[in-house]
């Protein structure tokens, strides 16, 4: 693809000189708008009722079983979450690990072969097994509750640049990344949603698929729990 220029009349100027809107190719590195208007900023909604807490949500949508309310971490992450989820009163009903990669997995939707709990029953309402989403209602919600869910997508899927700034949400699904962004905007700040394909010529990988980086710079704080990933403190 060529290098696109767009351009506009500029009203102001008697001549009717002709201004470049942007240069290089569109969501490719170096493509730029020379022109900006200011972001909007973060959009107040009424504070919504949740069964499921915003920070359990975002855990569960970055390292959650998408079949069932069980979380996969590792151990020394796993400890810290658990202590969260509990503080939050949504109680692990039962745990093990992997006996050969170590990975802890842990589950809130109660002993096997009981009925389901309030947790399970939600998130099944929600259409949430088999299809992880950010239901309406956590995007549209208060402030407080959104950096929650953010936060719980930052713990687990999300990683933090403190050279420049920047948090990156990773995922091999497009309506999540589509869904986080939109979280993203509706916090107040910009950001953007990058497809990659993976390199068919790593001998590592079995099978290829894209995945989707969600980039953004904050000017707030995030309430993470993993002290790596906090932009602050």
């Amino acid at each position: 693809r060529v290098v696109e220029t767009r351009f506009f009349v500029d009203p102001t100027i008697k001549t009717k000189k002709t201004r470049v809107l942007s240069s290089g190719v569109e969501n490719k590195r170096g493509h730029r708008y020379h022109y900006q208007i200011d972001v909007a900023g973060a959009l107040c909604f009424p504070r919504c009722d949740y069964v499921v807490p915003p920070y359990v949500l975002g855990v569960w949508l970055g390292d959650g079983t998408s079949v069932s309310p069980r979380i996969n971490m590792s151990p020394e992450d796993a400890e810290i979450v658990k202590r969260e989820f509990e503080q939050l009163g949504v109680p692990i009903s039962c745990e093990w690990t992997h006996p050969q990669t170590g990975v802890v997995t842990f589950s809130f939707a109660g002993p096997k072969h009981k009925p389901r709990n309030s947790f399970s029953r939600e998130m099944k309402d929600l259409s949430l097994i088999c299809n992880k989403h950010i239901p309406r209602k956590y995007l549209y919600s208060d402030q407080a509750s959104r950096l929650e869910l953010l936060a719980g997508l930052i713990d687990t899927d999300g990683s933090y640049d403190a050279k420049h700034g920047r948090y990156r949400f990773i995922t091999a699904s497009k309506r999540l990344a589509d869904d986080v962004a939109e979280l993203v905007r509706l916090c107040g700040v910009a950001c953007h949603v990058n497809k990659q394909k993976m390199d068919e010529r790593d001998r590592k990988i079995k099978a290829t698929c894209a995945t989707y980086t969600v980039s953004f710079f904050p000017n707030f704080e995030i309430p993470c729990r993993l002290t790596r990933k906090r932009n602050q403190g």
